[in-house]
């Protein structure tokens, strides 16, 4: 794995000591220029080496030079093409319950982008919708949600007592109201509550694996470089998807 951090400087020093043939380039398309053009000076390409990227790199992410200050001088993108040719890119995802399908959080998908398309119209934005959008709201919702759960333990005289005592302990005066997350009772009772959820977002099924804090992904899709574009080579691990009732 190339990282963001030391980028081109591992491919050179780590490759050839470890004998590295499938490289992951877990950085942002701009170093992931530089290192493409370094594998390329250094003749590491199809068949005796493979490199992997992110699916959310924009289109031709290669070809886009701009301003761009880690754009490589030494190498033109026919020659970063052909280090990226049987490449992989890949990502995890849910599966959305599609424009009107049944969902938790008060909208389907379409409802969804039609009042996000509505307020941004009002708010005088021009701005092309992203994904992040659809995230954000069953973040929002998943945050809620949460909130709700812990209701039930905050009318516990017991849990009252525990936060007043961290609260103590951090040198604050205790009152609910102005409790934060840097109380110790309140990180748990709100992790505890969003590992426990289980809805469907407009994102798809919303739940979170409780060893990690992550949210559980249902599909991996990965495309492969072919001829200067991605083609879909595997779809999804999973073949069905069922919603939550």
């Amino acid at each position: 794995v190339v990282s963001e951090k030391r980028g081109y400087l591992e491919l050179q020093q780590g490759i050839e000591s470890l004998e590295a043939r499938i490289i992951v380039v877990a950085m942002f398309p701009a170093m992931a220029q530089k290192v493409i053009c370094e594998a390329w000076l250094l003749d590491y390409r199809y068949p005796t080496h493979l490199f992997l990227t992110f699916t959310w790199y924009e289109p031709q992410w290669w070809a886009t030079r701009g301003n761009n200050t880690h754009s490589p001088s030494s190498c033109d993108v026919t020659h970063l093409e052909s280090v990226l040719e049987y490449g992989l890119a890949f990502t995890h995802h849910t599966f959305p319950p599609g424009p009107t399908g049944h969902t938790h959080v008060g909208l389907n998908g379409s409802e969804f982008l039609e009042q996000y398309s509505n307020r941004l119209d009002m708010l005088g934005v021009d701005d092309q919708y992203t994904e992040y959008a659809q995230h954000c709201y069953d973040a929002t919702w998943a945050l809620a949600l949460a909130l709700n759960h812990t209701i039930a333990d905050l009318e516990s005289n017991a849990t009252l007592n525990k936060m007043a005592a961290d609260a103590s302990g951090l040198g604050q005066p205790f009152a609910l109201d102005n409790s934060t997350y840097n109380n110790s009772v309140v990180q748990r009772m709100m992790m505890d509550a969003l590992h426990s959820l289980d809805f469907n977002g407009v994102t798809g099924r919303v739940q979170f694996d409780a060893s990690t804090g992550t949210r559980v992904m249902e599909g991996v899709s990965i495309l492969q470089y072919r001829n200067t574009c991605c083609e879909h080579t595997y779809t999804h691990i999973h073949t069905t998807y069922t919603h939550k009732n």
